[in-house]
């Protein structure tokens, strides 16, 4: 199977704070289980512009040589923290924090792609009532782990305003009313901290759930208890079973594991029972990702096809 590794910088900043950036070199060296280089791996970078308050991605690429080391040069400020995402084959992700310092311009980072393909584990979401003192609204986190492995888990909320990760398994954390943001999740085997069996990211649209936000006491639609997705693993279809509160337009999104985006259907659904059909004949071996995206809530979940 071919690896593609993925690399994502995601720089924190702090809202109305200003500072000078300074370009650096992140370079390092990619490498299997065995030790082996591996080369024509894509590397990637993203990350936000300390001077810029919109909001938006940089992204920077690059891929490992014949010997398999990569370099990238991107504009960042002194100590920003940036979280490292590599994604090392078509399931296992590995991250790490790092931070330049005012007198630090070039960081090495090397890539050991030991990865463990049986994980599945990933999360959901949902939002609620923005607070408008804060500027800012609630996102609530849920880890879904559906083969009930004895995982513990580690969140990374990239520009989090504030968050409350007392529960590993259901955090809530507030995020700006406005930007797009990276969270991600490790897995872990109780008893063993060291060692991550596997990551789950995705990417949510403050702007989006703010805007669709209603003040009413109408009851949020909790995606990941209502719908059920099978078989998992599949050869050529999925089946999603699904109850809806109330009459519902639904986006259904099948992404790879680099979050590219493979077939999206908006479709309007009736409340109650709904069935639907997903046909991935056409699809590649290996794992992606099914989403399902209503007015206030997503459901995610990784299926592999055989």
């Amino acid at each position: 199977m071919k690896s593609v590794i993925l690399l994502i910088y995601t720089v924190l900043f702090s809202i109305g704070l200003q500072g000078q950036s300074t370009t650096r070199v992140i370079k390092g060296l990619v490498t299997d289980q065995a030790g082996e280089s591996l080369a024509n791996k894509i590397v990637e970078a993203r990350f936000y512009d300390c001077n810029d308050d919109t909001n938006q991605q940089i992204l920077v690429q690059s891929s490992s040589n014949a010997e398999g080391y990569y370099e990238l040069s991107l504009d960042v400020c002194d100590n920003e923290e940036i979280v490292v995402i590599a994604y090392c084959g078509d399931v296992f992700q590995s991250v790490d924090v790092l931070a330049f310092a005012s007198d630090s311009k070039v960081v090495n980072f090397n890539f050991d792609c030991n990865y463990d393909y049986n994980c599945d584990a990933s999360f959901s979401f949902t939002y609620g009532e923005p607070d408008l003192k804060m500027d800012a609204i609630p996102f609530y986190f849920k880890a879904i782990n559906p083969n009930e492995q004895n995982y513990f888990y580690e969140w990374f909320f990239l520009g989090a305003l504030e968050e409350n990760a007392l529960s590993i398994d259901t955090p809530m954390v507030y995020y700006p009313t406005f930007g797009q943001y990276t969270v991600c999740m490790q897995s872990y085997v109780k008893g063993d901290p060291f060692n991550i069996v596997c990551e789950f990211c995705q990417t949510i649209n403050a702007d989006l759930a703010f805007q669709s936000y209603s003040t009413s006491n109408t009851e949020l639609l909790s995606l990941e208890e209502n719908i059920k997705l099978f078989p998992n693993p599949s050869s050529d279809e999925i089946q999603l079973n699904f109850d809806l509160l109330k009459n519902e337009n639904l986006r259904i999104e099948i992404s790879n594991h680099l979050g590219q985006v493979l077939q999206l259907q908006d479709l309007s659904f009736s409340k109650g029972k709904n069935q639907l059909i997903l046909d991935l004949s056409d699809f590649a071996s290996g794992m992606y990702v099914v989403s399902v995206k209503s007015s206030k809530a997503n459901f995610s979940r990784k299926v592999m096809k055989h």
